[in-house]
């Protein structure tokens, strides 16, 4: 996940660079950016969605690793 997140702020920082040079876009604009409640209401279904399917892969880990130990633990005795 660390390789995509690294990936993805290469895009966005090429992305901003590139808006800037053709006079596109100003950060300090970007910065200023106030999202209306359309936008804010995306971007939380969106956080949601992204938690949910995170939490998702990341609970098949821990009960992937219970199953594990159990069958471990069966083994010995």
């Amino acid at each position: 996940m660390g390789g995509q997140i690294s990936a993805l702020n290469e895009k966005l920082d090429s992305t901003l660079r590139l808006l800037e040079q053709n006079n596109l876009l100003n950060r300090e604009n970007l910065d200023k950016f106030e999202p209306d409640a359309t936008a804010q209401a995306e971007r939380l279904a969106w956080d949601e969605a992204f938690v949910t399917r995170l939490l998702r892969v990341l609970n098949y880990e821990f009960e992937a690793m219970k199953d594990s130990q159990k069958s471990t633990q069966y083994e010995k005795t």
